[in-house]
Formats: C-alpha cells, sequence, structure tokens
C-alpha cells in the first residue's frame, strides 16, 4: 500500500512541475556546451584542406588533413588532428552521398555511431560506378578543384584549398546548387584518451553528463543556391517557411533544435524540438528551383537558419559567388559521423522523391486508418466504450476506430487489460468489428518494474534492457512508476518484441486491434529534460546520446513488424508513433503530439503537417480540438472542418478536459461536425489514391501550395492554405468569430467551390464570406476527383458503394484524374493486385484507361463497383445527352445537386447512371445539340467528330450524310496511327493484320518482375504527330524518360568511353584524335556554300558522305555505331539521301552541314519568336521516352480506342480489287483475306486504302484495276536485315563496373577487341522499375548487315556472345541469372543505296491505283516517330483526297 502512495505522489508530483511547458526545464544553446562553441566559431575558422583525392573502388576519396595546427573554437584546440577520411558516392536520380569520418587505421578510442537500419536497401544498390576524376583550376582560393559525374547535368566537386564540397551544375561555369564548408564552419572533435587536468563532465539543473568519451561534436555549414526559403526539419511548432535565427535585424534566437522530448503544452512560433526529428531540409526558389540536404544523424543536433548579411564582414576573405543569392545554415550535431545526402531536384517533388528513396517509400496504410479516429484519455470501461459507439449511430455520425488510453490496462502494464473495467475485450471488438470498425490501444516503450509481469521478467532475465552508465539496467520513471526500458536498437530485441503482439501473447487482442506508441522520445519523468541520459549505454555500447533521436523510430519499426507477424505477413499494420526519425514512414502514421485547445494552435497546426509531408512523412495529423484545454464550440469546428482533410483524421483529448464527442454542442452545431466528416468520408476514394500516389513516389498527400505552383512566388510563405493533392486547395479560418476571410488562388486556370460549383479566377486573393457551415475548398481547374457520396457507419461499408466522378473542366475544356483501388487491407497489392484507373476528359469526350503496372502483372483484383454520377464543372453549352461505350446506349446530361445530401443545395450539370464499371475501359461522349456541320444542322453530333465526307447536296435531303470507310492494311504502328487519325476526324475504319497480334515492332513482356521490350524500346516527340498521339491518347502521364538521358557510351579499345553530350564536349573530350578535332572545327569554312554543288549524289553512302566532311574517324566511331544501333545497318551500304535526309538536304543549301544546322535553327527560332504560349503548346520533355509498361503501352492505347470490331486480327490480305472508273466519283475497293485457311470477302467496300505492311507482302497480293489485274512487280525487291535481342539478367553484385546511363554502342571495328554485340541498352537502369532492385536488366542487339549469319544464331550460341561482351564492357561475372532471345528475320528494311527506285514505285503505285497510300517503315524513316509520322500523314492525304471527290 505504501509503494502505490509513493508512486502516486511521484506522479503528482512530475504532473504539476514537468508536463506544463517551462523553459527553464529545457536546455537552450548556451547550456548546451556542443551548440556554444559552434555558434562562437567565425566564419573561415576551418583549417581543413582535401588531399589525396582520387577514384577509388567507385568512390570519390580525400584526405581532410589540418593546414595549420590551431583549431579555433574548439574544445580539444591545440591538440593534434589526425586526417579525416572523405568519402562521395553518386547514385541514380541525382543523390549524392557524403561520409566524414575518423580514419580507423588510425585506431581511434571508438568507432563512432552509425545509424543503422534507415537507408533503404535498394537505393544502396542504385549507386553508379564513378570512373573519372577531372581536375580543374579552383577560381577561388589556391590549388585545384576536383569534379566528378554526378547525374545528368550536374557534378560533384571537391575544391581542395579551402576544403569544399559542393554540386553544381555540369561544365566550368555551372552554378552551383548546394554547397558544405563554403563558409568555413566545418568542425570535427576527434575522439582522444581524457587526459589529468580535462573535465569532461557536463551538469544541467540537478542532473550530471559523465561523457566519457569527451568532446565529439561535429559542425558545418550548408548553403542553398537561388534559394527564397528553406523548410523542413521537423518537428517545430513553427511557420513553413523557416525564419532566420540568426543575422542581421534577427534578435537574440534559438537555433532550431533536433532533440525528441516529451513537451506538454508546447508553444507556438517556436524554433524549440518537439517529439520527433527530421534533419533533411528543402530549398525553393523562383528561379533556381529546389534542392535538399539531409543528414543522417541521431544525436542531438542544432541547426542556424542565417538571415542576409550574416558574414558580410567576411565576404572578402571567404569570395562567395556573387552572380547566385543563397540561404545559409549552420548544422552542429553533439556526436555521430558525417553522412549526408545532397539532392539536386530540379522541382520540389523530384526532392521527396530522392528523400524516400534513400530512407523508404510510406506505406500504404489500410484504408479504415485513413477515415475518422475517435480518441479519449480515456473511454472508461466497455460500457462507455458501447455508450459512445451508440451515439455515432444515432446522430449518424460514421466513424472507423475507437481508441484506448493508458487507463485500459492493468496498472499500466501494456498487453493487459484492467478486467474490472474491461471484463471482456475481445467481445467488445467483436462488436465494433461488425460495422466495420476497429480499436486502437495504447503501448509504450516503459515498462513496468514488477515481477508478476511477464514482460518485465522476461526483458530482465534476457538483459534487453537499456543500461545506465554503470552497466546496471537503467531504471527510470514514467507512468507506471519505476520503469525499464528495452534496448530496441538491437534487432534481436526488436524481433523479440514483435512477438508479444501474437494472439496468444496479447490475451485479448482480435485481428481488428491496432496499436498506438506514446512516450517512445523516449519519456522519462525523473530523467534529463524529461527524457534518458545520454550517457545511458546501449547495444554495441552506443551512448545513448548517439541514437537518442532514433529510439522511438526503433520502437515503432518493431511495433509495425509485430502487426505484420500477427497476421502472417498478409495485413498491413496501423501503428501511430509521436517519436519519429527519417524511414518513420515506413511504420505509420504519427501526430504533433500534445497540442492546445486554441486558436493559434489551430493555425500551427497546418505549416506542422505540411513540414512532415515535405520530409517524408505524408500520414500525419493533429489532435482535433487540442489536447489540452477545452476549446469553444466555434473552435471545436472550425478544427474539425480542417482536420477532415489532415491526412490522419483525429479527434483527442485530455482526461481533464470535459467530454467533446461531436453531438454534446447542440443540434446546429454537431450537424456542422458531422458535415465535416462526412466531407472526409465522401473523399475517401481521392484520399486513398493520394496515399498509394505517397507509396509509390513519396510526394506528400497534403502538400504546400508552392509545391504544385513552384514558380507562384505568392505560395512560398502561405502556410494558412494547403493543397489536397494536386485538385484541392483549403483554406483555414484561424480566427475567432471571422466574418470574412481571403484566399489565394494560384494559377492562370480557374477554381471551383466544393459546396457551390461556383467559379473563381486563378492568380488572384478572394475575400470570402466566413461561412459557419464550412471553410473554403476549391477544385482546380482541369481535375477530376473520385468521390463516394452514400454515407454509411464506417469506411468498409462502403466498400461496394457507387462512384462519382467530379470534373472540373479548364479553360480548354478538358481535365484529369485518377482513382486507385485494392482491398484496402492486404499486401496484395505489390503483386499487382489492384485497380488503378485514369481519367481524361478532352474534346468533351471521357475517358476510362488502364494505369495499373503491366510488370505485376495486374487484373487480379475485380470491383463491381460503377459509377453513379459524373458532375461536370464549366461546361457549355449545356448538352442533352451522352453516348456511352461500349454498349453505344445513351444517357441523359441533366442538373441535379453537387451534393446528396438535405436542403436545396446548387444545381449542376450531371450524368445520373451511366452504368459503367469503375474498373473497365469505357468512355462518354457529350452531344451537344448547337455545333453544326456542313449548311445543314447535324443533331446531336459528338462534340469530337468533324464529318469529312458528305452526300452531294443535291441527295441531301434524301439520303442524309454518308460517312466514308477506309481500310487500313498492316496493325503495327504506322496503320495503328493512320486508322486512329481517321476514326478521330470521323470516319469508318476496319484494320486488317495479318499477324495473331498487333502492333508490329513495339513488343513489350512482363514476366517475372521484368519488363522488356524485344522491338524498339524508346522513341522521341521530334514529330508532331506524336504529341497529336501523346495528347489524345492520354499518354502523357504514362510516358516514362530514361534517368540518364544523355550518357550514352561507345566501346572504343574494348572499352565504354561516355560520349561527349554536345559538340563543344566532344572537341574538349580525348575522344577523337586531334586531326578529327581539326577536321570538324574547318568544315564550316572548307564546305561554304560555293561548294554545295559539289556534294553529294544520289546514290551517295552515308559513310562516304560523312567521311567527306568528318573523316574517317568521325565515320568509325559515330556514325558507324549510330546507324547500327538504329537501322541495324552500316555506313557504307545505306543511301545517304534516304537515311539521313535532312542532313543530305542541308549540304545542297548550304554546303557545311555545321553551317546549315546553326542557320536552319536561328531560322526555327525566328519563325517561331512571336507565337504565344499556349496550353497547345506546353513544355514538354526532350529527348528519348517509352512509356510504363513498355512501348507496346502506345499500340495498346491505339488498339483501345479502335475497339475490336474495327480490328481484324490473322486475316492476310489476298486481293484488292478496285471498281472505279475514271468519269465516276464513287471510287470503291472490296479486299479478300484469309482467315483460319478460309478465303473471305470483306462485308463492305471501301472508299480508300492504306497499305503499311511490308513491301515484300504487298507484292504478294492480287491486285485488280476496273477488272483488270494490276501487277506491281515493278516494285523492286527490298533487302531486310536480320537481327536478334537477346535479354539477360544478372545480379548486381556480379556487375563490378555498372554504368549508368542509356547504354553502349559497338563500332564494327571493335570486332577486332573480341567485341561482337552492336550494342546494349542498360534498360533497368534507364527504368528501375523494369527490374528487382537486387538485378540489372540489359537488352543486347545483334546481327544486322555487320553479321546476319550471327542473327540466326542459336539462344546457347547469343549467350555466350553476349556474356562475353558484357563482362569485357561492363566487368559482368558468371552467367546471366535470366535470357529471353527473340529473333526477328526482318528487323529493318535496308535503305541501300539505289532505294530511290523503290521510293519512285511507291509513288507509282500510289498514282496509279485511286484511293490506295502507303505508309511505313519503308517510307519516310525507320523510327517509332517517324513510322507514326507517314501513317498520320497517310491518313491526312486520305481525308483530302476523299473531300476533293466529294466536291467533285
Amino acid at each position: 500500500m505504501g509503494r502505490h502512495l509513493s508512486t502516486f505522489l511521484l506522479l503528482l508530483l512530475f504532473t504539476n512541475s514537468v508536463f506544463s511547458w517551462k523553459k527553464d526545464e529545457f536546455r537552450n544553446c548556451n547550456q548546451t556546451p556542443f551548440c556554444k562553441r559552434a555558434r562562437s566559431r567565425k566564419p573561415g575558422s576551418c583549417s581543413l584542406i582535401a588531399a589525396d583525392v582520387s577514384i577509388s573502388d567507385g568512390d570519390l576519396v580525400a584526405k581532410l588533413i589540418a593546414k595549420q595546427s590551431s583549431q579555433e573554437n574548439s574544445e580539444n584546440q591545440e591538440k593534434p588532428t589526425k586526417p579525416l577520411v572523405l568519402t562521395i558516392s553518386a547514385y541514380q536520380d541525382g543523390v549524392m552521398r557524403m561520409k566524414i569520418d575518423e580514419d580507423q587505421s588510425l585506431g581511434p578510442r571508438k568507432k563512432r555511431f552509425e545509424v543503422p537500419d534507415v537507408i533503404e536497401p535498394e537505393f544502396l544498390n542504385n549507386k553508379l560506378w564513378l570512373q573519372r576524376l577531372k581536375k580543374e583550376k579552383s577560381e577561388i582560393g589556391s590549388g585545384s578543384i576536383s569534379v566528378a559525374y554526378l547525374s545528368e547535368g550536374y557534378e560533384a566537386v571537391i575544391r581542395h584549398d579551402p576544403f569544399e564540397v559542393f554540386v553544381r551544375e555540369s561544365g566550368q561555369n555551372g552554378k552551383k546548387l548546394l554547397s558544405l564548408n563554403s563558409n568555413g564552419l566545418f568542425d570535427f572533435e576527434q575522439l582522444r584518451e581524457k587526459e589529468e587536468n580535462d573535465d569532461w563532465e557536463e551538469k544541467f539543473r540537478s542532473h550530471t553528463d559523465t561523457r566519457p568519451y569527451g568532446p565529439q561534436s561535429i559542425s558545418f555549414d550548408v548553403s542553398f543556391y537561388e534559394a527564397d526559403f528553406v523548410y523542413g526539419i521537423p518537428e517545430h511548432a513553427t511557420s513553413l517557411a523557416l525564419k532566420p535565427t540568426r543575422g542581421p535585424g534577427v534578435d537574440f534566437s534559438e537555433p532550431y533544435r533536433l532533440f525528441n522530448l516529451d513537451v506538454f503544452e508546447y508553444v507556438h512560433d517556436s524554433p524549440f524540438g518537439l517529439y520527433g526529428s527530421i534533419p533533411f531540409m528543402l530549398s525553393h526558389g523562383k528561379s533556381g528551383g529546389s534542392s535538399g540536404f539531409f543528414w543522417l544523424n541521431a544525436a542531438e543536433m542544432q541547426i542556424d537558419v542565417l538571415g542576409p548579411g550574416w558574414n558580410d564582414e567576411y565576404s572578402s576573405v571567404l569570395m562567395l559567388p556573387s552572380d547566385q543569392k543563397r540561404v545559409d545554415t549552420l548544422w552542429m550535431s553533439e556526436a555521430g559521423v558525417v553522412d549526408a545526402f545532397f539532392f539536386v531536384g530540379p522541382g520540389p517533388k523530384d526532392v521527396v522523391r530522392q528523400y524516400t528513396s534513400v530512407t523508404g517509400a510510406p506505406a500504404l496504410p489500410q484504408l479504415f486508418a485513413v477515415a475518422y479516429h475517435q480518441c479519449r484519455w480515456n473511454y472508461r470501461d466497455e460500457e462507455d466504450v458501447h455508450n459512445v459507439d451508440a451515439k455515432f449511430e444515432e446522430h449518424d455520425i460514421p466513424y472507423d476506430v475507437l481508441w484506448l488510453d493508458i487507463e485500459h490496462t492493468d496498472g499500466k502494464k501494456y498487453f493487459t487489460w484492467d478486467r474490472a473495467l474491461f471484463p471482456n475485450p475481445e467481445e467488445m471488438q467483436k462488436k465494433l468489428a461488425a460495422k466495420g470498425r476497429r480499436m486502437v490501444t495504447i503501448v509504450d516503450p516503459h515498462i513496468k518494474r514488477d515481477e508478476s509481469y511477464y514482460i518485465h521478467k522476461e526483458a530482465s532475465d534476457k538483459g534487453y534492457y537499456v543500461k545506465d552508465a554503470t552497466g546496471k539496467d537503467f531504471d527510470g520513471w514514467c507512468w507506471p512508476g519505476s520503469s525499464s526500458y528495452l534496448d530496441m536498437v538491437n534487432p534481436h530485441i526488436r524481433s523479440w518484441w514483435a512477438e508479444k503482439f501474437s494472439y496468444e501473447n496479447y490475451v485479448g487482442s482480435t485481428p481488428s486491434l491496432y496499436i498506438w506508441n506514446d512516450m517512445n522520445e523516449p519519456s522519462v519523468f525523473n530523467g534529463p529534460e524529461v527524457t534518458m541520459p545520454r550517457d545511458a549505454l546501449h547495444f554495441g555500447d552506443v551512448e545513448h546520446r548517439e541514437l537518442h533521436n532514433a529510439y522511438g523510430y526503433y520502437f515503432h519499426m518493431a511495433t509495425a513488424n509485430g502487426l505484420v507477424k500477427r497476421g502472417d505477413g498478409k495485413d498491413r499494420p496501423f501503428v501511430l508513433s509521436r517519436a519519429f526519425f527519417p524511414g518513420s514512414q515506413r511504420y505509420g502514421a504519427v501526430w504533433t503530439g500534445d497540442n492546445t485547445a486554441d486558436w493559434e494552435q489551430l493555425r500551427v497546426s497546418v505549416p506542422m503537417i505540411l513540414t512532415l509531408g515535405l520530409t517524408g512523412i505524408p500520414f500525419a495529423g493533429a489532435d482535433v480540438g487540442g489536447f489540452f484545454g477545452n476549446p469553444d464550440t466555434e473552435l471545436l469546428v472550425r478544427w474539425y472542418q480542417l482536420g477532415a482533410y489532415y491526412p490522419f483524421f483525429r479527434a483527442h483529448a485530455h482526461h481533464d478536459t470535459k467530454r467533446r464527442e461531436p453531438w454534446l454542442f447542440g443540434e446546429q452545431n454537431t450537424e456542422r461536425i458531422k458535415e465535416a466528416i462526412h466531407v472526409r468520408y465522401m473523399l475517401l476514394p481521392y484520399f486513398y489514391t493520394l496515399f498509394r500516389e505517397a507509396n509509390a513516389s513519396g510526394i506528400p498527400v497534403v502538400r504546400p501550395l508552392w509545391m504544385e505552383f513552384p514558380a507562384d512566388e505568392k505560395t512560398f510563405s502561405n502556410d494558412e492554405a494547403f493543397m489536397v493533392g494536386n485538385s484541392i486547395l483549403v483554406q483555414g479560418i484561424y480566427t475567432e468569430r471571422a466574418k470574412h476571410v481571403s484566399v489565394y488562388l494560384p494559377g492562370d486556370q480557374s477554381w471551383y467551390d466544393m459546396k457551390t460549383g461556383t467559379a473563381y479566377k486563378g492568380g488572384v486573393t478572394h475575400k470570402l464570406e466566413a461561412l459557419e457551415e464550412s471553410i473554403p475548398s476549391f477544385q482546380r481547374a482541369g481535375t477530376i476527383i473520385p468521390r463516394k457520396d452514400r454515407f454509411r457507419r464506417s469506411s468498409t461499408q462502403m466498400e461496394n458503394d457507387p462512384y462519382t466522378l467530379v470534373i472540373a473542366l479548364n479553360s480548354s475544356k478538358a481535365a484529369e484524374g485518377e482513382v486507385y483501388i485494392d482491398d484496402g487491407k492486404s499486401f496484395e497489392f505489390q503483386q499487382g493486385a489492384y485497380i488503378h484507373r485514369r481519367f481524361t476528359f478532352s474534346k468533351g469526350r471521357l475517358a476510362s484507361s488502364n494505369m495499373a503496372s503491366a510488370a505485376l502483372g495486374g487484373n487480379k483484383f475485380a470491383s463491381q463497383c460503377t459509377v453513379e454520377r459524373i458532375i461536370l464543372l464549366g461546361l457549355s453549352p449545356e448538352p442533352k445527352t451522352a453516348l456511352v461505350e461500349p454498349g453505344n446506349h445513351k444517357v441523359d446530361v441533366e442538373r441535379g445537386p453537387l451534393v446528396l445530401r438535405g436542403g436545396s443545395g446548387p444545381s449542376v450539370l450531371t450524368i445520373r447512371k451511366p452504368n459503367v464499371n469503375i474498373a473497365d475501359d469505357w468512355t462518354i461522349t457529350i452531344f451537344i445539340t448547337s455545333l453544326h456541320i456542313s449548311s445543314s444542322p447535324i443533331p446531336k453530333l459528338k462534340t469530337r467528330v468533324t464529318l469529312l465526307a458528305m452526300a452531294s447536296p443535291s441527295k441531301q435531303d434524301n439520303q442524309g450524310s454518308a460517312v466514308k470507310s477506309v481500310a487500313v492494311i498492316g496493325a503495327g504502328v504506322s496503320g495503328l496511327s493512320a486508322a486512329y487519325k481517321l476514326k478521330f476526324h470521323g470516319l469508318n475504319v476496319t484494320v486488317f493484320e495479318a499477324d495473331e497480334r498487333v502492333g508490329g515492332k513495339l513488343r513489350s513482356i512482363s514476366r517475372d518482375g521484368l519488363i522488356w521490350d524485344e522491338g524498339a524500346n524508346t522513341m522521341t516527340e521530334s514529330e508532331a504527330s506524336v504529341g497529336f498521339l501523346l495528347d489524345n491518347l492520354g499518354l502523357r502521364d504514362k510516358q516514362q524518360f530514361p534517368l540518364s538521358q544523355q550518357k550514352r557510351y561507345i566501346a572504343k579499345n574494348g572499352v565504354p568511353i561516355l560520349l561527349p553530350s554536345n559538340p563543344v564536349a566532344l572537341i574538349r573530350s580525348n575522344f577523337l584524335s586531334a586531326g578529327s578535332k581539326l577536321q570538324i572545327f574547318l568544315e564550316p569554312f572548307l564546305w561554304k556554300n560555293k561548294n554545295a554543288s559539289k556534294g553529294a549524289d544520289e546514290k551517295e553512302s552515308v559513310g562516304d558522305f560523312f567521311q567527306r566532311h568528318f573523316g574517317k574517324e568521325v565515320v568509325d566511331y559515330l556514325i558507324d555505331p549510330f546507324v547500327a544501333g538504329t537501322s541495324a545497318g552500316d555506313p557504307g551500304s545505306l543511301s545517304m539521301q534516304h537515311v539521313f535526309p535532312e542532313i543530305w538536304n542541308l549540304e545542297k543549301r548550304f554546303g557545311s552541314i555545321i553551317s546549315g544546322a546553326i542557320q536552319s535553327k536561328l531560322s526555327a527560332k525566328k519563325d517561331t519568336s512571336g507565337e504565344v504560349d499556349s496550353s497547345a503548346k506546353k513544355k514538354q520533355k526532350h529527348g528519348s521516352f517509352s512509356f510504363l509498361g513498355g512501348m507496346q503501352t502506345l499500340t495498346d492505347a491505339l488498339c483501345n480506342e479502335l475497339g475490336k470490331d474495327e480490328l481484324k486480327i490473322q486475316s492476310k490480305v489476298l486481293e484488292l480489287a478496285c471498281s472505279c472508273s475514271e468519269n465516276s466519283s464513287q471510287d470503291n475497293w472490296s479486299i479478300s483475306y484469309e482467315l483460319n485457311d478460309k478465303k473471305l470477302s470483306s462485308e463492305k467496300c471501301f472508299d480508300a486504302l492504306i497499305l503499311t505492311a511490308p513491301l515484300s507482302d504487298v507484292k504478294q497480293m492480287k491486285i485488280t484495276k476496273r477488272g483488270s489485274p494490276f501487277p506491281l512487280d515493278f516494285i523492286p525487291e527490298v533487302s531486310y536485315l536480320p537481327m536478334s535481342v537477346i535479354i539477360t539478367t544478372f545480379k548486381r553484385k556480379n556487375v563490378k563496373r555498372p554504368l549508368e546511363g542509356f547504354g553502349v554502342l559497338v563500332p564494327s571495328k571493335e570486332q577486332q577487341n573480341g567485341l561482337r554485340t552492336l550494342g546494349t541498352l542498360f534498360s533497368s537502369m534507364m527504368f528501375p522499375d523494369r527490374a528487382p532492385s537486387d538485378v540489372y536488366l540489359y537488352t543486347t542487339f545483334v546481327g544486322g548487315s555487320r553479321n546476319r549469319e550471327l542473327a540466326k544464331a542459336s539462344s546457347d550460341e547469343l549467350k555466350q556472345v553476349v556474356t562475353s561482351d558484357l563482362r569485357q564492357l561492363l566487368g559482368v561475372e558468371g552467367e546471366p541469372s535470366f535470357l529471353n532471345h527473340y529473333y526477328w528475320s526482318k528487323a529493318f528494311p535496308l535503305y541501300g543505296l539505289s532505294y530511290g527506285s523503290v521510293i519512285e514505285a511507291i509513288d507509282k503505285m500510289e498514282k496509279d491505283l485511286p484511293g490506295i497510300f502507303y505508309a511505313g517503315n519503308h517510307k519516310g524513316g525507320l523510327s517509332v516517330g517517324k513510322a507514326i509520322s507517314t501513317g498520320c500523314e497517310a491518313a491526312d492525304l486520305v481525308i483530302s483526297y476523299l473531300e476533293s471527290k466529294e466536291k467533285s
């Protein structure tokens, strides 16, 4: 009895003294010696220089040595400084890692702690193998700088003296992006032996830190160039844009502290550290884009943001670049090593993606966790739980989770129940589960020291607790009284802890019970600063000071793993944690801790949650209503209205507060709270889709405005409004009794009020009435949002409800959006069990298409949900009907409510019950009665259709309009493009394909986690027709650009050499000899216009042409590998006029190719200089690209648009017959074809034909013209080049010299060095999603004109050839772990020296046969873009032909 009484008195004492904010309970910088020392150092005080800079094992390495003996302002001053080891590594996607540590070969006193289990293993597999280091003269200081490749467009640089590391844009004059030690503030206190007069102890209040290893702090400055603001480094209750903490005009201020602490009733607008720490900072500026810096260190950290002019008096010493604005910061840590990551961006979403590639993708939560949570400290007993649940039912308020705080346990012993209050916990949970609801219980890290408590007994016996400085189990005070803390840094103990969540161990738990980790900073009531002493000891003799900020992370990890184990790895866990660290996003949600019920805390919740999202933790929220205190009714309502848009939506309150369930504040306010919760449930499909986006890319669910509008300076410091995804803008109301609220709506498009549908202009601040019923929220024009409008008691009961799509049209009357659906609970989505649909509205047509990755197989999850309503905002004039396909049924377009609830709300255009499945491909085309074609009205015409062929005027009254029919023979990319364009213009189209599949040489395969292409691997948008298809097929979001677009290699002397990316770099490089460079330089002078007439004849080869201009070496090592890689040909046998017609014509016009290219480019710029940019001319990424799922995604999309009825597969055309006459305008063609060995005739005749089949196949067709045979024997024989495509994978560990980039081409001269392939694409380097993270995927090409016989070789023989080449080029070892071989007997037609006769024959065929047009890679070029272009051009010719025939 006496023991329980003393525990109660101690808790009462601590509750009254520690748990209210008292500034003197916590250290400031002046009371923290390492921080005080670091802040006192002057710019330029670092004396280190970089020596022995070299490349070793693919890394840039150097030694940092002291230039002079003094170490100003260091506690270790006048002690000898040993060299430090610096290592820089480059990783895919523009990530640089820099490590600085003591030299282990010199025997430091101990190994400094490096934080384990944070960096994603997959990230480590993406390391690039640095090969070359170039030296340049330093423009600042003395000596030189060393430069290494980082990623496309960026370089890593070390300045030797004074020491500095920075990332710059590529090139000697490239601008800096990020730098470290530009201000000379780097200091590294090395471990040493204690000497007689050393006093290492530190005292704070009544606590003494023994500091047995002495001073070991690290500090350095980091600069962000072209930045307007910096963001990140949570957790602080302060603004989103970090305010300066030092500098002119900044009064005394503390640095931003990162030290996980249990802070009750924290104050707002303070840099004081709270419950979690993420040492990751982002910068953003209008001119410089975004970049990021992350220091992986779990010790206490302090960070200064240095205001402009802070170092002006040292500017002459530092010589910083004057032409670049920047934000300087100072990073200080008590211990650890420098393990820093630089992220190049360039956009804010790129930086976040790069950061989460290092620390891990956010977990996809279960669907219920995204809904509303009801919590209180504490719901008293089972009766209280039952009553609260019943009241939600009574008031028709949905919720998904009910929470129990510490009072549910038996004496604060976790994994137990107070059986007097909760006698039947399993039955209680099952009653909730029957309604689709869950329960969460709390499990904290402090373990009650009670010998009867099985957890304590086992942990104590096994030695699983953290030790104090003397080696005994650490004993501190928390909720149970005397407590010990599990040593979670030990993976074995984490595994042991995870087992405690099994149903056998956690008695009373059920599958619907989930977990809450609180107090895991860790909180120790009687410890220094309410936490664990810094000299406590962990696994591996690591001091607590070294890992303090990661303790809660490991506890969170172990708990989440426990729930996964509990469900046999099938169900996703839900664990809420108060403490967090980089990587916490992989294990669950966090919240902003013990806030207070006041208006300023409501306001500061937004930047706190936005900052968490920016730093990789999208699943975050704040306690709705405030944990401490009693909110007035208006504040509580406003908090619910705002909290409904938090990613984590939970109401919570302290046990001393008044009860505040939603129904306790009068009927009107209950309705307002219920409405806010209903908004969340209505938007659950949208929120869940955003969580999947976060899981895939790291991009947060709620975002600062500037993340979506990065060039709009008005958004940079706005942290009172935020974006939910890219489609919704929310503006909170943060003042009491507000009458008006100002809302800035960025961008140049409209925004639609989500309550009324009213459109507001973008780029303007609007003063709006502050409604009591809601806060302002807007849907962005150009977006489509999925909703579920039927309201149930929980998210589970909404599973089969229909969807509503809200389409907000932009000024181009277009919009797009998506929805992601899976089972909402399991990990099956990782194996492809999900639905991911893209919705596009354009030209009056709404289309649903598949976004699911082909690599995972897909089609493993089904849904019978339909689309119940489609709401159209911004469409005029108002349509009356719409056509739904497939099914060809019409539905009405009428006015209906924007929101399905009582009252007379606004009416909006609505398509009701289109009866389409959410998971299917479908289109809905709007009919608008006011459209006209020709001189007579055409009723209910599709807005996307322009009928090109009408009946003659004399017959129109009797016959109406007649739509023309066209046949396309051949369903490769040319034929499909032609057919699509014809259908797009309203013509009837039938496509005949002899093969069993369509797509021609676009052939993508997905198998065993791999995706590869057996034909063309990439394409470009150099042809306008390509852009037409991408836009109208909705493929922009499916484009996939290689990570390193311009890194391409040429084999020379048996090794891969990086090809210079531009002509200037080529001249500067050693790739070509001095003689070849001279010839390139002199080309404009030697081939002036007067010499143009001496240029190429029509039968000149590619090799002869380029050799005349640039010499043989250029042909051998540039032209030869290029033409082999793009056409499988060789320079000597290819026709210059037909392979490179643009260059051939340049010589004819200008003489010099170089001069002609420059003049043509200048002329093109001049021609377009007066054009106004429009939505139709959006800037697109340049260069090669593929698609998600491979190149076949393009032809699949074309097929989906054409429909099955318009495609005749395995239908080989045998005969074409024209019944035309010279005097008739009614020409038509009949077709006979073979299907399943039967000869059939087409049921209809065609007004025109487009032939895209190979000419060798066309020649075999029997053609009849006016009853007489029309032989095609005038078409010359075309030679075809064979090629084999070999797909291989090798384990990453077996590739000793992996190269980042596009691929390597092999010149024919390299056969003398044993290389027999044409080249290899680095498929998984270009597109990392195409192979598992532990292998490299390569695509190698063999054969062509270089070696026709080798192309026909067996798979075994080709395996040896490919492996041999890759061994020589990339250092592969052993056999490939996977191999696939595909042989193309006719890979490319050979554009030989006499190919002009082929073109003449095609022209003759088109001239002599009315209505026949030819397209394909026999005419106009061999690339995918050229094939599309010829198909679209043929379609245009058909359209013109039919129009002219109609007029005649």
